[in-house]
């Protein structure tokens, strides 16, 4: 079973986390994991280093920077997620850029990544019409895909989407990059909801959410909500202990409020 397919509930927005993989050492790594894992997380997205990110803004690109310093390689990537899914039973995705997938050798990364107990990828860089070598590798491995849909995608490109995607569409909130925001653009609330009924398919949001009013207006019409930015710049803001209380009562002031009121209104205990 592909612990994607359970990740999400009519009940509760799914909350997934973005960590660049190799900005810290392993064993600081796992245990930011496991106060993910602690605190509510439901699924974490295990980022590769590349030194062109050309959707990720300045707080990803410096974690990727970081870690490609470390000599930080895909291979390592895989040996993380190996570490990572041993000890954690929560969805995990390897997102990366193309070029690296590309050269590693696609067959061979998915039968690797799915023997390290990866669930899926997101290739940001790679369009639905040249991803067909993917695809094969993917579903030969019993892996699942995530592909993108932007604020400025039409419904022709939600059905191409659609008829991909084996685990959810990533909705882009906003048009450029990925970084914190105070506000996400309104029209969102009626754009997810259309992209699940053309498309059948699960939608979380992402870029710009790092507030629990984020999170308390997405969860009753996206399925998942996407944190990367925020998280990493807390980790990089904080050190030692107070790093992990910082991130674990981010992450726990976050999922409390996951819980859906649609169908609850009007409820007396």
């Amino acid at each position: 079973m592909n612990k994607l397919d359970a990740l999400f509930s009519d009940d509760k927005l799914a909350l997934i986390f973005y960590l660049t993989g190799g900005e810290f050492p392993l064993e600081e790594t796992l245990k930011i994991v496991e106060i993910l894992v602690e605190s509510g997380a439901d699924c974490l997205e295990l980022g590769v280093p590349f030194s062109d990110p050309l959707a990720d803004g300045a707080t990803i690109q410096e974690a990727m920077q970081i870690a490609l310093k470390r000599d930080t390689s895909l291979r390592d990537i895989l040996e993380l997620a190996k570490e990572i899914s041993k000890r954690f039973q929560m969805p995990l995705l390897l997102m990366g850029y193309y070029n690296p997938f590309y050269q590693y050798g696609l067959s061979r990364l998915c039968q690797e990544a799915k023997e390290r107990g990866v669930d899926g990828l997101i290739v940001p860089d790679l369009p639905p019409e040249e991803a067909e070598e993917l695809i094969e590798s993917v579903r030969e491995n019993d892996l699942r895909t995530v592909f993108l849909l932007a604020p400025t995608s039409d419904e022709k490109r939600y059905k191409i989407v659609g008829g991909v995607t084996t685990g959810f569409i990533y909705y882009v909130s906003v048009k450029g990059i990925t970084g914190e925001r105070e506000e996400l653009p309104k029209d969102i609330e009626e754009k997810v909801p259309r992209i699940k009924e053309v498309t059948g398919k699960p939608v979380a949001v992402g870029f710009g959410i790092s507030k629990t009013s984020h999170i308390r207006w997405l969860r009753d019409f996206a399925d998942g909500a996407v944190v990367g930015s925020a998280l990493l710049g807390l980790l990089r803001k904080y050190e030692g202990e107070t790093r992990f209380k910082v991130v674990r009562d981010f992450v726990s002031s976050l999922s409390k409020e996951t819980i859906k009121t649609i169908g609850l209104k009007g409820f007396v205990e």
